[in-house]
């Protein structure tokens, strides 16, 4: 068996196993970012959280309601202080709340008010437009029936005006929210793919990357790699002007986290339909040596992973025909 079988054989094993893993990653991580931004709170204001942590379910709701009804009145008011009151207990009482609660939250009719807030309109209320969009990326980390709900109130353009928000914990929000909704089904990811602005949006980050902070960078990788999974895939012409740029971070990106993804995410540019064409435009695009530069003998079995299932996709590839990848290349040397 040739050099090459054998690399086919091993990827179509890793093939089944890659499939298993995406189904796991599709929210655990983008949970795990908006558990980070919780344990923030609990850093900057711990006394107020432990308060808002030990109310019962009756408390939060009889606060859920109050200041939902509140919300309406001094936005019609343009109360924007005493708004900005309301909107942030509304926040810190949510974050506690399961499931049932984020639905009685949404059957207030506050959830439009909020994404309101988040129009040019309200652009010198940044405080406001922080913790609006703190709340609707926490009801975006729910359920089908919640996300669902969001892009119904149409909160999509919304968030794509604000992808370039000069205020970073903004930025950071809707990255989260519109990830999320990224990561619901592949109906979501081709309805936020059409939105407006989304995408623009996404390649002027991607080029800011190297001035964005960790936090953010997070958020554009992880929302990268969303909108690019998922058979069937996105269409290539749609998603391929990330491709340069993700390959020009790759070298320059030490967070594992973000590296995790943006390893699946050039995994998945490469993938489906005519993948040989698109591999061959990767490593055109310098995707060995940035590979090359990246790899580090002392990564973790979560960077292994999809390192090794791109590695194999790439090296059973007609793209690979001059050796950039085999058994004895300096890109493979580290798993050996």
């Amino acid at each position: 068996m040739n050099q090459k079988t054998d690399l086919e054989t091993g990827l179509n094993v890793m093939k089944t196993k890659r499939e298993q893993f995406r189904v796991e990653i599709r929210k655990e991580k983008l949970q795990k970012i908006i558990e980070g931004k919780r344990h923030l709170q609990v850093e900057d204001e711990e006394g107020d959280e432990a308060e808002y942590k030990a109310m019962t379910k009756e408390q939060r709701a009889l606060i859920i309601k109050e200041k939902s009804g509140n919300v309406k009145r001094l936005l019609d008011e343009e109360s924007f202080k005493e708004l900005l009151n309301e909107v942030r207990i509304l926040r810190k009482t949510l974050v506690h709340c399961d499931e049932s609660e984020t639905r009685v939250f949404i059957q207030t009719g506050c959830v439009p008010h909020l994404i309101k807030l988040l129009q040019p309109m309200y652009d010198r209320f940044p405080d406001l437009q922080v913790e609006a969009s703190w709340i609707i990326m926490n009801i975006a980390s729910g359920d089908t029936q919640e996300t669902e709900f969001l892009v119904r109130v149409n909160v999509l353009p919304a968030l794509a005006e604000l992808l370039l928000s000069p205020t970073e914990r903004i930025v950071e929000h809707v990255l989260g929210a519109l990830a999320n909704i990224v990561g619901d089904s592949l109906n979501l990811r081709d309805i936020v793919l059409d939105t407006k602005g989304v995408l623009p949006g996404l390649l002027v980050l991607l080029d800011r990357y190297s001035k964005l902070s960790v936090k953010v960078k997070r958020g554009v990788i992880f929302l990268a790699s969303n909108i690019c999974r998922g058979e069937p895939y996105p269409p290539y012409e749609q998603v391929h002007p990330m491709l340069e740029y993700l390959i020009g971070i790759l070298p320059i990106t030490e967070d594992e986290q973000t590296l995790n993804d943006l390893l699946y995410c050039l995994g998945y540019l490469t993938a489906g339909e005519k993948n040989e064409e698109k591999i061959e435009m990767a490593m055109q695009a310098g995707l060995a040596k940035a590979i090359c530069s990246t790899l580090r003998t002392d990564w973790s079995i979560e960077l292994l992973t999809p390192a090794v299932i791109f590695l194999g996709q790439i090296a059973a590839s007609d793209a690979n025909e001059h050796g950039q990848v085999s058994p004895n290349s300096s890109l493979l040397v580290y798993f050996k």
